[in-house]
């Protein structure tokens, strides 16, 4: 089972899920004071050289949304479990004053004593495993007076997203129910395992197309200094993941849009389980009749057409070493026929 850790690693491996979070983050009140703006407000009396340390530093948002703020003197030190988010933090950043973008965890700070005026933390601590352990490292790097800034979520932060959440799923449940009513609960649970069926198929042999593209191409990661196997691992665990939701929100957008009248979704299951049957269209209704005779489907079986007569044309019995009909003198090989 994976630990922590690697959880960790997977979760935020690039600064897409942290994104979507912060995207719904900021769901709430829209007057309000947007959060990196609101923890920027709390750096300010730092020292105009201050030395900062952020920790869990995620793709640099805190800094990309205060660079108008930030003072010129100020040394910061990007410090993240994930390289993936150190990659996608660093463009964006001035070298000027981010100085160093360093990958590990916070319960083992790099970082020899007294180095940093203040440490910030924001939104990472519950992920550690051991905090004491953690915090006793940030006090360590901690100037003496240093100050740690580290923020959490309350117990009523998002009320309106997860009231929201309530009610959609109130809706949801309603509508599922009424469609139910309306299939029948029978037709229903055939629906329910075909579109499963299906989705599954399709979706599973795609993830097999591309965990072969990334088995083929994996090696080349190790001109990056990454062990293949590592990074397969991860990948392919990734993919995995995104096969599973990918199938989880087609099956539901299909349930959810069937509009197929009970009494023709029931012919056609009925058809689809039926032993030895099988469809076939053909551009004339004889080859159709023939077919499903042959099924056992009865009916008359159209007679064919009788053919129509060949008919030999003359110079169908010219020879190759015969003359050639256009009076050239040449044999037909080396003429007409050739």
């Amino acid at each position: 089972m994976k630990n922590d850790r690697q959880t960790l690693q997977a979760q935020y491996a690039d600064a897409s899920n942290l994104n979507a979070r912060s995207a719904i983050y900021r769901f709430g009140d829209p007057n309000a004071t947007p959060w990196p703006r609101w923890v920027f407000d709390q750096l300010r009396d730092l020292p105009a050289d201050a030395k900062v340390l952020e920790i869990g530093c995620g793709d640099g948002g805190l800094w990309k949304r205060n660079l108008d703020r930030l003072p010129a003197g100020w040394r910061i030190v990007m410090y993240d479990l994930s390289a993936g988010m150190l990659a996608a933090a660093r463009p964006a950043l001035p070298a000027m004053q981010f100085r160093a973008f360093v990958q590990g965890d916070a319960e083992r700070l790099p970082f020899v004593d007294g180095r940093f005026d203040a440490v910030i933390a924001n939104h990472m601590l519950y992920h550690v495993a051991d905090r004491p352990r953690a915090l006793r490292e940030i006090r360590r790097v901690l100037v003496p007076g240093g100050r740690l800034f580290a923020g959490t979520n309350s117990e009523a932060h998002l009320v309106p997203m997860k009231d929201l959440i309530e009610e959609f799923q109130t809706d949801a449940g309603d509508e599922y129910t009424a469609k139910e009513e309306e299939f029948g609960a029978d037709l229903m649970r055939e629906l329910e395992r075909f579109i499963v069926l299906q989705v599954v198929d399709v979706r599973w042999r795609e993830h097999l197309e591309n965990m072969e593209a990334l088995r083929e191409g994996i090696h080349l990661r190790s001109m990056a200094q990454k062990d293949p196997l590592v990074e397969y691992t991860q990948e392919g665990e990734r993919m995995f993941a995104e096969l599973g939701r990918a199938i989880r929100s087609e099956v539901v957008l299909h349930l959810f849009h069937a509009e197929l009248a009970p009494e023709e979704a029931q012919q056609q299951i009925a058809q689809a389980q039926a032993p030895g049957r099988m469809h076939a269209e053909h551009e004339t209704a004889a080859g159709q009749d023939v077919i499903d005779a042959a099924l056992g489907g009865g009916g008359a079986v159209a007679a064919p057409a009788a053919p129509a007569p060949i008919r030999q044309s003359e110079l169908d019995k010219i020879g190759r070493n015969d003359p050639c009909w256009c009076g050239s003198g040449k044999k037909f090989k080396k003429c007409h026929g050739a």
